[in-house]
């Protein structure tokens, strides 16, 4: 979507309904993500990442 009133005068914008849907399902994400930081919803694994030709 393009804001025209930050590009100035004379300019255009058209409206697409996907490019709000893809705006609406990435703003949905990120409340989503806040509100499972906020609630300790998140837990963190250690996978460490080695070489098998070095390592062993």
């Amino acid at each position: 979507m393009v804001y025209t009133r930050k590009q100035g005068d004379n300019r255009h914008s058209f409206y697409s309904e996907v490019g709000k849907r893809q705006k609406t399902n990435t703003l949905q994400l990120e409340n989503d993500l806040h509100l499972a930081l906020s609630n300790q919803q998140f837990k963190v694994y250690y996978q460490p990442i080695v070489n098998l030709k070095t390592t062993l």
